[in-house]
């Protein structure tokens, strides 16, 4: 029994050995090691399959991602069919052309001779793949590497301004070691494909100058922009290209069938689209062809921030309406309706203020986590949206055609992505804003009072007018402050000192409890039972509480720190020219705390 017991262990690990050697075989290992570094270069490669038809070199752009993760690029296609490969990363942004970059490249070269020499077949193609400033480096350097294909996604000619007349994404790049970098007819070797977006003006420019000196076959990747690449990546993608790389006209037409279905194409075409034709750009959002690419499930449900960079794209061209139809998909609101004028940025977000610090911020996905909105009352004067009235913000205001600057100090206010607003020297339309005010079709108006601003919201019933006067229905805590709503932690606050910071006032109407923000007035699911003067707050069964932190706690028991207080605000209407109909809402308030 023993013996047939030991038999038994030997088959089974005998059986675990032979699946985790077919698993190695069919899933490659990517053996990379380095063939040489310096101060300025970095050569990694991957041995490959010796039964490979290719050898593959790759030379990436500016600021590779592959400086600081341990790769090269194409190192997930290199592991995926086993190709020999070697990839040569820059240290700086020197168009390979700054340092030791002829014992780096001869080192390349090395290694392509070696590495053909070891392979089982006689015709293994020497591939070259580069990407912008790498595109420019496997056409010049394609007869030294006596490459057989190169593949130059969106190159340069050069961008030696003395050579390079016309304008480029990247002469800011130029050093004195790049002069007269032009490629010629002498350094070309090879079947050169260049793919290019015949939309983006600078790479045309760049793939004429190249036709000049030598022979080029165009590959058009149409609404890819500069990175072409992009538009054309994934493994099955590079599979194809590679099978038809000895045709220029099937090569021509597989590219095209690849961008067509590529979400980041499309999403250029949105781009693109979106000055001129908004309407035709939504309708390609959400056509059959973006669903089929997985566009609508990568942008809209995976990644929600693409969304949202197409939404400012939109409100850049002033489509404001759809931009924020965009913007919802990141909201838990799929309808926004702004019921005050406020200044909202290229990021979409709208400029807040904290009068405590005296600092500009932006809210967060259009949540405010820093002050409050900032609402533009006339050409040159903002104000804080406070149940205190405070004063005007002392910054001056200017405008570019429909664009708004803010300048304090000769510095200009530039909003920045993280939700912070930076002061900077110099004005560029990163710095502009648009002011969104009510629209007609929201039934919202402006009127004046006094130093007063009034607006109608979408509902204006919440507030009586009772003899030529405004009312409305705040609640007030045993800390004799009004209770608010934070938006972004779904949980009731107090005011501070009677000032709101990043809170939301709640207001009483019968039964309901609403909060104002720049979004129209949105019902609490809370439930409110009202005793006098008095009233408690349940949620989810238990009652709110405000404890002395401003905080809320949910209670089971009922005391003095659950009840509220019932104010009702009144403000005198000195000119009482408001129609009967628009019963109006009064935003800034003066002198109504006593």
């Amino acid at each position: 029994m023993l013996s047939c017991y030991n038999h038994k262990i030997f088959d089974l690990f005998f059986a675990m050995i032979q699946r985790k050697r077919k698993f190695n075989t069919t899933r490659p290992i990517l053996r990379m090691t380095i063939v040489y570094e310096s101060d300025h270069y970095i050569i990694r490669s991957h041995w490959g399959d010796n039964d490979s038809e290719y050898i593959i070199s790759s030379f990436p752009g500016v600021r590779p991602i592959e400086r600081s993760n341990g790769s090269f690029l194409g190192a997930v296609l290199a592991k995926e069919f086993d190709i020999p490969w070697i990839g040569i990363i820059p240290k700086t942004d020197g168009w390979y052309r700054d340092g030791d970059y002829i014992q780096a490249l001869s080192a390349m070269k090395s290694w392509i001779d070696i590495r053909k020499s070891s392979m089982s077949k006689n015709s293994v193609k020497s591939i070259a793949y580069g990407i912008s400033m790498g595109g420019y480096a496997v056409i010049k350097y394609s007869r030294f590497l006596k490459f057989d294909y190169v593949l130059a996604y969106a190159p340069q000619w050069s961008i030696d301004p003395q050579e390079s007349l016309h304008y480029s994404h990247f002469k800011g790049f130029y050093q004195n070691f790049m002069r007269y970098m032009g490629i010629t007819a002498e350094d070309v070797s090879g079947t050169i494909y260049v793919f290019f977006d015949p939309h983006e003006g600078p790479d045309v420019s760049e793939l004429e100058c190249l036709k000049s000196r030598f022979k080029v076959n165009e590959i058009p990747v149409c609404y890819a922009g500069h990175l072409v690449a992009e538009c054309l990546k994934g493994r099955a993608q590079f599979k194809r290209i590679l099978e038809n790389i000895d045709n220029y006209v099937s090569l021509t037409l597989v590219v095209s069938v690849i961008r067509r279905y590529n979400i980041y194409n499309i999403k250029g075409v949105v781009e693109r689209s979106a000055k001129r034709f908004p309407n035709l750009a939504m309708k390609a959002i959400f056509s059959g062809r973006a669903r089929k690419s997985g566009f609508f499930e990568t942008f809209f449900i995976k990644d929600v921030d693409q969304s949202w960079d197409l939404g400012t794209t939109f409100l850049k061209y002033g489509h404001v309406e759809k931009a924020f139809e965009l913007f919802s998909y990141t909201k838990s609101e799929n309808k926004i309706s702004i019921t005050k004028p406020a200044l909202i940025s290229t990021h979409g977000e709208f400029l807040c203020y904290e009068p405590s610090s005296g600092k500009l911020h932006q809210t967060v996905k259009q949540q405010v986590l820093n002050g409050s909105y900032v609402i533009h009352v006339d050409k040159n004067k903002l104000l804080v949206d406070t149940p205190q009235f405070p004063d005007a913000i002392e910054i001056n205001i200017g405008r570019v055609n429909n664009n708004y600057f803010l300048m304090s100090d000769s510095l200009f206010a530039s909003p920045v992505a993280n939700g912070s607003v930076a002061m900077v020297k110099h004005l560029s339309p990163v710095e502009e804003f648009k002011i969104l005010a009510p629209s007609s079709e929201d039934n919202a108006c402006i009127e004046r009072y006094t130093n007063l601003v009034l607006f109608n919201p979408p509902l204006d019933d919440i507030f009586q007018k009772l003899d030529g006067q405004y009312s409305c229905i705040w609640l007030s805590t045993w800390m004799n402050e009004y209770l608010c709503f934070n938006r972004f932690m779904g949980e009731f606050t107090q005011t501070i000192n009677k000032k709101m910071s990043n809170k939301t006032i709640v207001y009483l109407r019968g039964n309901s409890l609403f909060i104002d923000g720049l979004f129209g007035y949105i019902h609490l699911d809370a439930d409110l039972c009202i005793i006098g003067e008095r009233c408690f707050i349940r949620k989810h069964n238990k009652f709110v509480s405000i404890r002395e932190n401003g905080t809320e706690m949910l209670i089971d028991a009922l005391g003095e720190w659950e009840q509220f207080s019932i104010r009702k605000i009144i403000i005198e209407n000195k000119d009482n020219t408001i129609p009967p109909r628009k019963k109006g809402f009064l935003n800034y308030l003066r002198s109504f705390l006593k």
